[in-house]
């Protein structure tokens, strides 16, 4: 209403696509035709095979029903549209300073230089929200989802006590976090509409590569997914390992291929190798030689190294490189177990206890650093290292600067346990197997 209000939507009679034999317009998803930017078979409404691009129905080839497959014929219909081109400068300037990933301002801006089209926001449809004012059309999905945005930080805002003007309408800092085949909506449709009506834009658009398995799109039609109940829960794969390696896999801007021999190599070699084994064999030394946090006060080459990862972790996430974070807190438990190593306290605790105790105290500290490090990828593990420290309070509330507060010595220790167990041969054989079997059901059901 607010944009009919401000003159940014107004109707219009415009030909759209027809089946005849179906007797029904023929939108978005129930038109199918090529593309004409790349050729790829494409949508009513994008390209979604081929190059992301938004289209409009009239300007795919050789249209025709999805339903039956019938060419498509224009008929007259009034519809709805949003002035999109009113806003070109505005989205140019918009884009250009817009932070995030470059993915998404060079797609939109490559968008805007083509020239902008106005965009139809009601459709011939017998499911949806019904149009404001004409309610034998629906509002396009794209043109009403948006505002679950909005709504969500509402409810979340009435349940935490704060105002959720201070996000959408003051100075409150936005950011996108979305696939790369949504650009599009999110870096020129979106903001346009909230220019529209006077809220505030999006400070950072960050466009993340795509989730592919063994090389092709996820699709549970034609068998290409991971079940999280069947393959992950139920076969006692850790979840956080999951979003360890989502996660670390690559750059959040390219496509993470998920394959189970990968996932398991992973898994083994980092989670297992590197940082449970850290964990495990500094807690286990200690708790059997002590059962308490040992005696000893912070090195200054422990608090440098801290405080180096510390930063390097805050500078990518704010650069939203995820997998340098992942990285950064790997590499930190690397030189803790460089450092337990080198100390020998297998060694000293015979002849120099108060030097192992204060190796071992220095061991300790990198592992609480860790644990609040790896809090935003791994919190249920960073729970239970927390635990196994002794620690009081709720790790998930821990701040970033007590990781180089000093632990209490004499604080009591628990019975350590392993965080990570090794992935087999035999389980990623089955799981690879199952996928197999999977995609295999889907084309016969396909045929």
């Amino acid at each position: 209403r607010t944009l009919e209000e401000n003159g940014y939507v107004e109707a219009r009679d415009v030909a759209l696509p027809y089946c005849n034999t179906c007797q029904t317009f023929l939108a978005d998803r129930f038109l199918v035709g090529t593309c004409p930017y790349c050729g790829a078979i494409a949508r009513g409404d994008e390209c979604d095979q081929g190059c992301q691009r938004y289209l409009d129905a009239d300007q795919l080839i050789n249209p025709r029903c999805v339903t039956c497959g019938s060419p498509a014929v224009k008929r007259n219909a009034r519809h709805h549209f949003f002035k999109l081109s009113m806003f070109t400068d505005f989205l140019t300037k918009f884009n250009k300073r817009l932070k995030g990933t470059a993915l998404a301002r060079n797609y939109a801006l490559g968008w805007i230089r083509q020239g902008l089209k106005d965009w139809g926001i009601s459709r011939d449809l017998k499911w949806g929200i019904p149009y404001p004012g004409d309610e034998d059309l629906v509002l396009y999905v794209w043109a009403e989802n948006y505002a679950g945005y909005i709504s969500f930080t509402e409810e979340w805002a009435r349940q935490t006590g704060v105002d959720w003007e201070d996000y959408w309408i003051r100075d409150g800092k936005i950011i996108n976090f979305i696939g790369a085949d949504i650009v599009y909506h999110h870096a020129v449709f979106w903001p346009a509409i909230l220019k529209g009506v006077n809220y505030n834009t999006a400070y950072a658009i960050v466009a993340s590569g795509m989730v592919k398995v063994e090389g092709h799109g996820l699709s549970k039609s034609r068998g290409f997914v991971i079940d999280i109940e069947e393959d992950i829960i139920k076969q006692g794969i850790d979840l956080d390992a999951v979003r360890y390696y989502i996660l670390s896999y690559t750059g959040y801007t390219k496509d993470l291929d998920f394959i189970w021999k990968d996932f398991q190599i992973r898994v083994n070699n980092e989670l297992v190798g590197i940082l449970g084994n850290y964990a495990y064999r500094v807690l286990l030394f200690i708790h059997k030689h002590f059962k308490k946090i040992p005696q000893g006060t912070l090195t200054d080459e422990v608090t440098s190294q801290i405080r180096n990862t510390v930063e390097a972790i805050d500078k990518t996430f704010h650069r939203f490189r995820f997998k340098e974070a992942a990285d950064a807190a790997m590499l930190l438990a690397s030189f803790g177990n460089t450092l337990f190593q080198q100390s020998e306290p297998w060694k000293t605790i015979k002849e120099e206890r108060d030097r192992a105790q204060f190796d071992l105290y220095q061991c300790l500290q990198v592992l609480k650093a860790i644990t609040i490090l790896i809090e935003p990828v791994m919190p249920a593990i960073s729970e239970r290292i927390w635990q196994q420290l002794g620690q009081d309070g709720n790790i998930h509330e821990v701040k970033v600067e007590e990781c180089t507060e000093p632990l209490v010595p004499g604080t009591k220790l628990p019975n350590p346990e392993a965080l990570f167990t090794k992935i087999a041969d035999e389980t990623v054989e089955a799981l690879t197997s199952r996928l197999n079997q999977r995609i295999e059901s889907a084309r016969a059901k396909a045929k």
